[in-house]
């Protein structure tokens, strides 16, 4: 029983094997049939007539699978993008079977030199592209019994992205494959994603960019209006959120960093006019080579960005700190030549300068101005000790406020 049982196994497997391959080349003659019978069937569209005698346009069912992403150009203002397209549509031309029939192989695959009519499609933001020919061209084409055609190809391609840098390093941008029919317009061909999974991403694929995450994607419909008439499109459009990472520890914290150091020179005594002058110089010198590279990976552009604004209000500070320190100088300078003996025509002349400064300040009251002033003319180093309180909390206000208004677009 056993050794009967594994025969007539085998032979059952004989048999369906010996069917569909008999189906499958039953299917593949008769699509050979049809190809040789009308040889300019790859020359016009197939065509469709309503209850009305009209003819309907092609409609085209379109997904696909997004292989990878790279090369985001900030200064050329494009990215590459590597994809599998698909696209379906019915040519009843080509129906070599009926629903009638049972099939075990559903569709016959065609060579890619087997001329059947294939949808013109173009994308409009290609800037360059190639198909892949490694180890045969990466081309696809299967037409099944009732004329449905699935095609398939593998695109790698360097696509335009207009890209806003008001928000860099902080910005968000938005690039985007159209594609559309390059001489058939919406009477001949309409365009439509597919309803399942229109796109489909590798594993992994929204983390594989260095400087960016693709935080979104989504499909729309469009159309395309030219002189020549109405094109149907597609449109896919990939959110693209900059990783902050990389700014924040070569650019952000240094800079606040040299910043704090600049502060150094109110703690170094007035006197010490080589220590606090090197080391301001330094500071902002170290700066500005920081900074220089910054924007040279964007292109020029006559709008501020918010790197620049983060530049110009550390430069500030830092420069303000050295404009602080030939202020605290010279009245520190002029309080130390006032300490020294004169004659007595010089000291009566000060004598009546100062009676003049209460008049003139007693007309004009205001005291905390008055202690200030006051404060200073006793001491010029008091001017420092101010800073080191003054500067540390305007930087800190700036810092809020910046980050508040540029880091609103990754979140929203």
């Amino acid at each position: 029983m056993t050794i009967l049982s594994v025969f007539s196994k085998n032979l059952y497997n004989l048999l369906i094997k010996k069917q569909q391959k008999s189906d499958f080349r039953s299917g593949d003659l008769r699509l050979i049939k049809i190809l040789n019978s009308n040889e300019n069937i790859h020359l016009f569209r197939p065509v469709e007539f309503d209850e009305n005698g009209k003819a309907n346009p092609v409609k085209v069912d379109v997904n696909i699978y997004l292989r990878s992403i790279s090369h985001v150009s900030e200064v050329n203002m494009e990215y590459q993008l590597q994809i599998t397209y698909r696209q379906t549509w019915r040519d009843s031309r080509l129906a070599w079977g009926n629903d009638t029939e049972e099939y075990h192989h559903p569709y016959v695959i065609l060579n890619s030199d087997q001329k059947i009519w294939i949808p013109d499609t173009f994308f409009q933001n290609e800037k360059n592209a190639h198909r892949h020919n490694i180890d045969k061209p990466n081309i696809m084409v299967r037409v099944h019994h009732d004329g449905f055609v699935l095609y398939s190809v593998r695109l790698t391609m360097a696509l335009s992205c207009p890209m806003k840098f008001e928000y860099y390093p902080m910005d968000v941008q938005e690039c985007e494959l159209r594609f559309a029919s390059y001489a058939y317009t919406t009477d001949d061909i309409i365009y439509k994603w597919k309803d399942n999974d229109p796109i489909q991403i590798k594993t992994g694929l929204l983390n594989s960019l260095p400087q960016f995450k693709v935080t979104n994607y989504s499909t729309h419909e469009c159309s395309s209006s030219t002189s020549t008439g109405n094109y149907s499109c597609l449109n896919l459009r990939l959110e693209l959120n900059r990783e902050f990472g990389f700014f924040l520890l070569h650019l952000f914290i240094p800079s606040m960093a040299l910043v704090a150091v600049s502060w150094v020179s109110f703690f170094i005594d007035p006197t010490s006019v080589p220590g606090r002058v090197t080391l301001g110089v330094t500071v902002l010198l170290t700066f500005h080579a920081l900074s220089s590279g910054v924007n040279s990976i964007l292109p020029p552009v006559s709008y501020i960005k918010a790197i620049d604004v983060w530049i110009f209000g550390c430069a500030t500070f830092i420069l303000a700190s050295l404009i602080e320190f030939a202020i605290v100088t010279y009245l520190y300078t002029n309080q130390l030549a006032k300490r020294k003996p004169s004659s007595p025509e010089h000291q009566q002349l000060l004598r009546d300068n100062r009676t003049d400064e209460k008049m003139h300040v007693s007309s004009n009251h205001i005291p905390i101005f008055d202690y200030i002033r006051n404060s200073i003319r006793k001491d010029a180093r008091v001017v420092d000790r101010a800073s080191r309180v003054l500067f540390p909390l305007l930087f800190t206000i700036f810092n809020i406020i910046y980050w508040l208004v540029y880091t609103t677009e990754q979140f929203e």
